[in-house]
C-alpha cells in the first residue's frame, strides 16, 4: 500500500478552503487504497492524534497568530514528544498544502531530509493581507523570503488548485507543473438537498418569491464582505423583496452582528449541512473577494444552482467562463457589485440559463473524483 502525508497548517475542525480540500482529496485517496496522514496545527485545541475514517491526523501545539489565521509551531516538549510518534520513512510521498505557513517549510525539508517524493500546492492568487498598507507590506516581504527558502529546499513539482494560482506562482519564479482543482462532492450534496425537510426560508419568514442573496466564507476584508453588504443595502432600496444571508466567521463578526437591517440575515458559523441547505434556497451567490485561490464556496453554490457574481482574483473564472455562466468583476467595488445584482434581478431568464450551464460544467470537471484520480496519477508517475 503506498503512505502518503499531507502537510497541511490548516486542518479541520478548522474550516476554511484548504481545510477541506485536504480532507476531501484523503477521503477520496483512501477510497483508492492509499493510507493517508496529514501532519497540521493544534490551533483548535483538539486531540494531538486521532484516525478518522482511516485517516490518521497529528496536529503539532501551536501558538495562533493573526487571530488563527497563521498557526506558528511551539517546539515545546508535548512537540518533541508528538514528533518521535511520527515514521518520516514510511512516507512514500508527501503533499504540501500553501508556501507561506512554517509548516509547509518544515514539510518540504522533511521530504527532502527522507529523500521522499513530494508536490507543493498552491491555493492563493495574491498576497495575504490584513487590510493595513504597512502590515501587508512586511506580510508580502515575509511570503517572498520563505518562498526563496522553500524553492532552496525543495526538489518535488508544483501544482495549484487552479490555473489562476500557477499564474500567481509565477510572481514568486515558480513555473508549476499542472493543476489540481479544487473540486465538490456532488453526491453528498445532492443527499443533503434530498433529504433535509427544514428550511432556513421558513425559519426567517422569508417569501417564496423573494431572491435571497448569500454569501458564504471567511468574514474578512478581503473577501469583500462589507462591499457587499454595502451593494445590498443599495439594491435593497428599489428591490424591497431581497435578502441577503451570510454564514461564516472571523475578524468581522461583530460588525456583521451589529448590522440593523431587517433583510439581512446573519447566520454565523453553520455545519456543511446547513450551508448546503441554506444555498439551496438561495438564488444569487456573491463573493467580490480580493484574493482567492479556486474557492470552495463557489462550487457549492453551483452545486446548489444559484447564480454567481464574484471576482476575477481567482481561479472562479476558470467554471465561469464568460458571462453566459455568470458575472465576474474586475474587482469589488462596490458600485459594480450593485450594477451586477441589479442586471440579474431585471433578467431572470438570463439568470436561469446561466446556472443551468455552470451547474453542467462543474459535473464534468470539478469532482473530487476526477482530481483524486489525476492525483494519483501523479503519484504513481512521481513514486515510479
Amino acid at each position: 500500500m503506498v503512505n502518503i502525508c499531507f502537510i497541511s497548517a490548516q486542518y479541520l475542525p478548522n474550516m476554511g478552503g484548504v481545510e477541506n480540500y485536504t480532507y476531501n482529496l484523503a477521503k477520496q485517496l483512501t477510497k483508492l487504497g492509499i493510507h493517508v496522514t496529514i501532519i497540521s496545527m493544534n490551533n483548535n485545541n483538539v486531540l494531538n492524534f486521532e484516525c478518522n475514517e482511516n485517516i490518521e491526523v497529528y496536529r503539532l501545539p501551536c501558538f495562533n497568530l493573526m487571530n488563527g489565521r497563521f498557526p506558528v509551531p511551539k517546539f515545546s516538549s508535548q512537540y518533541r514528544k508528538l514528533r518521535k510518534q511520527i515514521d518520516f520513512n514510511k512516507f512514500d510521498f508527501f503533499i504540501i498544502n500553501t508556501r507561506f505557513y512554517i509548516l509547509s517549510l518544515m514539510g518540504t525539508y522533511w521530504s527532502t531530509k527522507y529523500k521522499k517524493r513530494s508536490i507543493l500546492i498552491e491555493h492563493g492568487t495574491q498576497h495575504l493581507t490584513m487590510g493595513s498598507k504597512g502590515i501587508d507590506s512586511i506580510i508580502a516581504c515575509y511570503e517572498h523570503v520563505i518562498t526563496w527558502l522553500i524553492r532552496l529546499i525543495f526538489h518535488g513539482n508544483y501544482y495549484g488548485v487552479s490555473k489562476a494560482c500557477n499564474e500567481w506562482s509565477e510572481h514568486f519564479k515558480i513555473k508549476a507543473t499542472g493543476v489540481l482543482y479544487n473540486s465538490v462532492d456532488i453526491e453528498r450534496i445532492n443527499e443533503i438537498i434530498n433529504s433535509n425537510n427544514h428550511t432556513f426560508r421558513k425559519k426567517h419568514q422569508i417569501p417564496n418569491d423573494a431572491k435571497v442573496i448569500s454569501f458564504t466564507g471567511r468574514l474578512m476584508e478581503e473577501k469583500g464582505i462589507l462591499n457587499l453588504v454595502d451593494a445590498f443595502k443599495v439594491v435593497n432600496k428599489e428591490f424591497p423583496n431581497t435578502y441577503l444571508y451570510i454564514a461564516g466567521a472571523g475578524d468581522l463578526d461583530k460588525r456583521i452582528l451589529a448590522l440593523n437591517h431587517p433583510n439581512i440575515i446573519y447566520l454565523g458559523r453553520i455545519t456543511f449541512e446547513e450551508v448546503i441547505t441554506f444555498l439551496n434556497e438561495s438564488d444569487i451567490f456573491c463573493l467580490p473577494s480580493r484574493s482567492e485561490g479556486l474557492p470552495t464556496s463557489v462550487l457549492e453554490a453551483v452545486a446548489c444552482k444559484n447564480f454567481i457574481i464574484t471576482t476575477k482574483q481567482g481561479g472562479a473564472k476558470e467554471l465561469i467562463k464568460s458571462k453566459e455562466y455568470g458575472i465576474i468583476l474586475d474587482d469589488n467595488e462596490t458600485s459594480k457589485i450593485v450594477n451586477s445584482l441589479k442586471y440579474v434581478l431585471n433578467n431572470f431568464e438570463y439568470m436561469n440559463s446561466a446556472i443551468e450551464l455552470s451547474y453542467t460544467d462543474l459535473i464534468n470537471n470539478f469532482s473530487w473524483k476526477s482530481t483524486a484520480n489525476k492525483l494519483k496519477s501523479i503519484i504513481d508517475d512521481e513514486s515510479a
